[in-house]
This record gives structure tokens, sequence and C-alpha cells, in this order.
């Protein structure tokens, strides 16, 4: 900081002075005085400009000036862990909606393929019927005919075991890949 103060003239300058010519009377002196600003950190409690002025020495205002920095330090690291805090919430939140999606995905999947076996084994039990009721009628072709409709038998009975789930191992489906788009419609409006 800077004050003007009254300069102390040399005698060479009050005889100048003394006829009438122009003197500099006062100058300006750098002080040795404190003037601190805050910034960086949001809102204040006390103020943010601190200067120490004629009536105002450091020392008196230093405690509350530590103060003020003390209580923006604790509300920016209050403030930061609030934030963290939810972060982790959201995460959480999120983590258990994925966890649910991915079972939901997991369980529908296997109501899936149930149904799909299940289409499959009466396809196979109304081929099985359709098949021995083809035997029956071949029976009683002329030879020349029956031998073209053993081939369609055939044909016919390997069709129907092929399709048929209860000729396969009996076991629970594995599950999908819980990709985004497969579970999407589970993931109740979050991001999949």
């Amino acid at each position: 900081m800077r004050k003007t103060i009254p300069k102390v003239l040399t005698p060479a300058e009050e005889r100048r002075r003394a006829n009438g010519q122009y003197v500099v009377t006062e100058e300006s002196v750098k002080t040795d005085w404190i003037a601190i600003k805050l910034s960086g950190l949001d809102g204040e409690f006390w103020k943010s400009d601190w200067a120490e002025t004629d009536e105002l020495r450091a020392d008196t205002f230093l405690p509350r000036l530590l103060q003020e920095i003390e209580l923006r330090v604790a509300r920016a690291i209050e403030y930061c862990d609030l934030k963290k805090q939810r972060e982790d919430e959201e995460q959480k939140r999120w983590q258990n909606v994925h966890d649910q999606a991915v079972a939901q995905l997991n369980e529908k999947h296997r109501a899936d393929v149930r149904y799909d076996q299940v289409k499959r084994y009466q396809r196979a039990e109304l081929l099985e019927d359709y098949i021995a009721a083809m035997k029956v009628k071949a029976r009683a072709m002329a030879a020349v005919e029956a031998e073209a409709a053993e081939k369609w038998i055939y044909w016919a009975e390997s069709h129907m075991l092929s399709i048929n789930p209860l000729r396969n191992e009996l076991r629970m489906p594995s599950n999908p890949k819980p990709d985004a788009d497969t579970i999407k419609t589970f993931m109740q409006g979050l991001s999949p």
C-alpha cells in the first residue's frame, strides 16, 4: 500500500518556496501495512477484504481473518463430503437397480426358453401322433407308393426327434449377456 505524507523540505526547497516557486510538499510513500483479499472459496462469513489502517492494525484482525479461512475451508470440505456421499448413494442405487435388472433379464430369458420348449414339445407330440397315422396308412398302400411314403415318414420322424426338447439334456439355460440394450427395459429409467 502507499500513503501520502508531508514532505520534509530541504533548505534549498525552503528558499524556493519563500521566493514563490512551486515546491512539492507531500510525497507518496510505501507503507508496510498489510492488505489481504480472500478469494477462491465460495461465500464469506466475516468479509473477504482485510487491510491495516491508522486505526486498525493486523494483530487485531488476524484472528478473525484466520477464522474466516477456517470456516470457508470447513464449509468446502463439508460440501465435498456431501457431494461424495450423494455420488456414492447414486452409484449404490444404480448398482442395486442394475443387479435387479440383470436378475429380471435372467428370469425373462428362462421363461422364454421354457415357453419355446413347451411349444416345441407340443409340436413334437402332434407330429408323433401324425407319424403314427402315416405309418398305418403306409401299410395299406401298394409297394411303390409305400416306398415313397416311408421316405416321408423317415424324414418326419427325424424332424420330430430334432424339435422335441425332451430328447436333449434337461438343465437350466445359460444366462444371456446383460448388455446395455438387453437390460434397458428393466433399469427403471436409469442409464444401463
